[in-house]
């Protein structure tokens, strides 16, 4: 998998490193975008501290999840720069390595 890391991470809050590494496992986690979607969608919903929309705006198109980060917690205005990209692709491709997981 390919995650392309474009621009650094601005330490608005205590919080927002937590959040990028929650929406960083997610993706990992998923197997494809519609997977991704989903848990973007229900950790948003379940975060205890605060929401992962609150620091990013993600978007989905032209084959690539995007992410974006606020200015600041729950503003509608984002900085320039995306944060990260990753090609749809990347989430299905057949070499990818899974980590071992046990479900019961």
């Amino acid at each position: 998998m390919n995650i392309e890391f474009v621009n650094p991470l601005y330490p608005l809050d205590a919080h927002v490193s937590r959040a990028f590494i929650e929406i960083l496992n997610l993706i990992l986690l998923s197997d494809n975008v519609v997977e991704l979607n989903k848990r973007l969608i229900t950790q948003n919903a379940n975060t205890e501290y605060r929401s992962l929309s609150g620091y990013f705006n993600w978007t989905f198109q032209d084959y690539n999840f995007v992410l974006y980060q606020r200015i600041a917690y729950n503003s509608t205005v984002c900085f320039d720069n995306k944060i990260l990209a990753l090609e749809f692709l990347s989430l299905v491709c057949q070499d990818r390595i899974r980590a071992n997981s046990i479900i019961n």
